[in-house]
C-alpha cells in the first residue's frame, strides 16, 4: 500500500490487479492452498491470509490517500524524510482510515476461514456448519450463523471500534468525553 502511494506510477500499474484479486471469491483460493500445503491448518491459513490481503492493500492504500500533502510538506520543510515521514506524519495522519481498512481485512479473513473450514477442515465453526448441513440439523446449522454473528460483532464493538473512537479522539475528529 505505502508503495502504491508513494509511486504514483507504480500504484497506478498495479492497482487494477489488486483490485482484480481482491473481487476473486477467497473459496477459489482453497484448492491452490490444497495443492501446496495439503489438508493442514496451513491452507486455512493461506486462505485466510489470501482473502483478507488484497483487500486490507487496497484499502491501507486508500486511507494513506487520505493524509493531506500539506502535513507531508509540511514535515519535509522540517528535515523529515523516509521512515521518519512514514511514522511520524504519515501513519498518525491517517490511523483512523488505517483502522477502518484493518476492519475490513479482518471481516475479508473472518468470511474466508469460515469458507475454507466449511470446505475441508475437520474442526471449528466452519465444519459445525457443514455437518449440520450434512444431517440435515437446522438447529445447528442456525445456532452456528449466531455464534459466527456474535464473534463478528464482538470483535467489531471490542477491538476496531473502541481502536478508531480512540484514534479519532486523537486526532480531534470526535469530541473528547
Amino acid at each position: 500500500a505505502f508503495l502504491m502511494v508513494h509511486f504514483a506510477t507504480f500504484g497506478k500499474g498495479i492497482q487494477p490487479y489488486v483490485l482484480g484479486l481482491q473481487t476473486f471469491p477467497s473459496i477459489a483460493w482453497v484448492p491452490l492452498g490444497i495443492i501446496w500445503f495439503g489438508f493442514s491448518e496451513a491452507t486455512l491459513l493461506f486462505v485466510t491470509i489470501i482473502g483478507s490481503l488484497f483487500a486490507v492493500t487496497v484499502s491501507f492504500a486508500d486511507a494513506l490517500r487520505t493524509v493531506p500533502p500539506i502535513y507531508l510538506r509540511a514535515a519535509r520543510n522540517m528535515g523529515s524524510d523516509g521512515m521518519d515521514l512514514i511514522l511520524r506524519v504519515t501513519v498518525p495522519a491517517a490511523l483512523p482510515h488505517l483502522i477502518s481498512a484493518a476492519k475490513v481485512g479482518w471481516s475479508f479473513a473472518w468470511r474466508s476461514l469460515i469458507g475454507a473450514e466449511v470446505i475441508f477442515a475437520t474442526v471449528g465453526l466452519g465444519f459445525l456448519l457443514e455437518r449440520g448441513r450434512d444431517v440435515g440439523n437446522i438447529g445447528q446449522v442456525m445456532g452456528v450463523m449466531i455464534v459466527i454473528l456474535i464473534i463478528g460483532i464482538f470483535v467489531d464493538r471490542w477491538a476496531f471500534s473502541r481502536t478508531q473512537e480512540w484514534a479519532s479522539r486523537r486526532r480531534g475528529l470526535l469530541p473528547t468525553r
